[in-house]
């Protein structure tokens, strides 16, 4: 770990304001230690909570989620298999072991839904498999196994937690391949930028200011973030 002071600035208005406040750099983060304990509410459609209880998913100021298109979410899947760089995540100390995602969620809840074979929203994560005849210079993930023979493919979560059993029996050809793709979901590491010691405005303002480099966030998602209140 690495820890900086980072300096913020705000030309929202005609006055520059600089903002300080502390971040710690983390590269010994794992998926499967921030999706221990995963939750998801079917009900409100959103993560709830990850990493042991410790991680607040989707704070009020985030927005829904988005990922659920065949095509993002299975390009973060595809970038963790091949393990290659998914970005870094950004999350603000809330508290004594208690933290919120600024920047992430997008990408934790796809990890989440895909390997657990969870339905979020409309799609239904279960759907998500592994073409085992695939290179690694070949796409990975599919949606669309109607080509594959039976033994050619696997559901992505049972790549995850796998039964050794049928996976001896039915995949006994390919089961070094599976054991292979189990280990880098299992053990993929990330880095993550912690910030503390900031003011919830200062959080928002980050969250803003990162989501613009991505698809744009709606006006009406850039008012709720500026103006959430705990």
């Amino acid at each position: 770990t690495r820890s900086v002071s980072a300096f913020l600035l705000n030309r929202s208005s005609d006055l520059a304001i600089v903002c300080v406040m502390k971040t710690t750099l983390r590269t010994d983060l794992t998926i499967g230690e921030i999706i221990e304990g995963f939750e998801y509410s079917e009900a409100e459609e959103k993560g709830l909570y990850g990493w042991s209880g410790k991680l607040t998913i989707q704070p009020e100021y985030q927005r829904n989620y988005i990922y659920g298109d065949g095509k993002k979410d299975v390009a973060v899947i595809q970038s963790l298999l091949k393990e290659y760089p998914i970005g870094v995540f950004y999350f603000l100390k809330a508290g004594e072991n208690s933290y919120e995602i600024l920047d992430g969620q997008q990408r934790i809840t796809s990890i989440y839904a895909s390997i657990t074979g969870a339905k979020v929203g409309d799609y239904d994560y279960s759907q998500m498999y592994v073409d085992l005849t695939a290179s690694e210079d070949e796409p990975i993930v599919t949606l669309n196994v109607d080509n594959l023979k039976n033994d050619e493919y696997i559901p992505l979560k049972e790549i995850y937690k796998p039964d050794l059993t049928v996976v001896m029996s039915q995949y006994a050809a390919v089961h070094e391949k599976i054991q292979e793709y189990n280990k880098r979901l299992s053990t993929y590491s990330f880095s993550g930028v912690e910030i503390e010691d900031s003011s919830l405005d200062v959080a928002t303002e980050v969250f803003t200011r990162i989501n613009t480099t991505g698809k744009s966030l709606s006006v009406f998602e850039i008012m709720c973030a500026k103006t959430y209140d705990e």
